[in-house]
């Protein structure tokens, strides 16, 4: 686990010195070319910034940076800017913990000298985490177990499209994209619910009675599932259903000549029935 802690630091340049209580020591006067970083952390004492102490902690240097070694980082935050170096080397003694840093990552500047606010954070090594099932773009998860994750063959992310090879359980799904006609606007719309997982076609027929249905359908739906909705089109003329089956829908008209919108809709077979209702442990 990640350990922190955050004090007050006086600055100490001179090499031979070692950090007292509330110190700390870089070997360089500028941030990016410090390669030593010592740490005194016995009391953790907290400075504000014209030196006063303003609080401490008893927190045991053992226990609080035991699994600090090669391949840490150190992290300090000071006057708004943060920092980060690798850690290629650490010597414990008493009360003091020595650094050996590299590979600076934050902006350059001259280290302050003085009690002024300084935050260190530390991010301790450790063995690196063994992915099973491991392959290009598989979403990885934890298992339970340290250092054990697992790469889901069924959750792949190219960096554009999800692929989830199940089923997503949501609170509301949405689409969100920039508005097609306001430059300052975005559109979102959400997707309609409804007790089935269904599948549907819509269109409109003029000068036949017959509505072809897609010839995969005969594997995708339950037959018996299929509903059809008529709109007639510039006349009130009542289009009715005569037959259906799995792969086309026969219609009259009472005015001779069919000429109409149509939905169609039926529940998918290749999936379990959606549960709708059931136990909160389930």
């Amino acid at each position: 686990m990640a350990n922190t802690y955050q004090q007050g630091y006086s600055y100490v340049l001179s090499s031979t010195s070692t950090p007292a209580a509330g110190e700390y020591y870089l070997n360089n006067t500028t941030w990016t070319s410090a390669t030593e970083l010592k740490l005194n952390n016995v009391p953790f004492l907290q400075f504000a910034t014209n030196g006063d102490v303003v609080g401490s902690s008893d927190v045991d240097f053992d226990s609080y940076y035991g699994s600090m070694g090669v391949g840490s980082v150190v992290f300090a935050t000071f006057s708004g800017s943060s920092y980060s170096w690798d850690v290629t080397d650490v010597t414990e003694g008493t009360n003091i913990v020595t650094l050996d840093i590299t590979n600076l990552t934050g902006p350059s500047g001259t280290v302050t000298v003085g009690a002024r606010p300084v935050s260190f954070y530390i991010q301790p090594s450790g063995p690196p985490a063994n992915i099973a099932n491991d392959a290009n773009n598989r979403v990885t998860t934890a298992t339970g177990t340290a250092g054990e994750l697992n790469a889901e063959s069924n959750l792949v992310f190219d960096g554009s499209t999800l692929t989830v090879t199940g089923t997503i359980n949501a609170t509301t799904k949405n689409f969100d994209i920039p508005h097609p006609t306001k430059e300052e606007m975005r559109l979102r719309y959400s997707v309609l619910e409804g007790p089935e997982i269904g599948v549907y076609i819509r269109g409109k027929i003029t000068g036949t009675n017959i509505i072809e249905l897609p010839d995969y359908w005969t594997e995708l739906v339950h037959e018996d599932s299929i509903t059809v909705q008529l709109t007639s089109i510039n006349s009130p003329c009542v289009h009715h259903v005569i037959s259906t089956n799995i792969s086309k829908v026969e219609i009259g008209c009472e005015c001779g000549e069919i000429d109409a919108y149509y939905n169609i809709y039926a529940e998918r077979k290749d999936v379990d029935k959606l549960e709708v209702e059931y136990t909160k442990n389930d």
